[in-house]
């Protein structure tokens, strides 16, 4: 079963996620779109490099995908899923069902092909139709 999350911040969250689905709260100054994949903020130093998290690239960093825009406001709450079943997650290519993705340039994923490349970061379920893909995100933090 899987459900639309709304709470009071503006803008809702648009993306659907599994009822199971692990999501966590992060901060972000940057503005994303949802069903963006996003990555820890690098630029931040510390430990704050793992409570910002900034569009997802192609670098090893990338780890859930934002549920609701942001609007680049400092220290804004933006909800990440980081497992379970997503729909409208941003896509790159031809992408099947049964393909395994990976983080492409910003905030899309692509099929995981190459070797050597990063870790496949999920499954998709159906095949991604206007750029964008349902997917089952690999839980990479419980």
């Amino acid at each position: 079963m899987a459900l639309t999350l709304s709470h009071a911040k503006s803008p809702e969250t648009t993306i659907t996620h599994g009822q199971d689905a692990l999501v966590r709260e992060f901060l972000t100054s940057a503005t994303l779109v949802a069903g963006e994949t996003v990555g820890f903020d690098t630029a931040q130093v510390g430990e704050a490099q793992m409570k910002h998290v900034v569009r997802g690239v192609a670098d090893g960093f990338t780890f859930g995908v934002a549920l609701e825009a942001t609007g680049g406001t400092a220290n804004e709450t933006v909800r990440v899923l980081v497992g379970g079943y997503v729909e409208g997650v941003d896509a790159s290519g031809a992408i099947g069902a049964g393909d395994s993705v990976l983080a492409a340039a910003a905030g899309q994923v692509i099929v995981y092909a190459a070797a050597g490349a990063d870790a496949p970061l999920g499954v998709a379920l159906d095949a991604a139709a206007g750029g964008v893909v349902t997917l089952y995100w690999y839980p990479t933090m419980i």
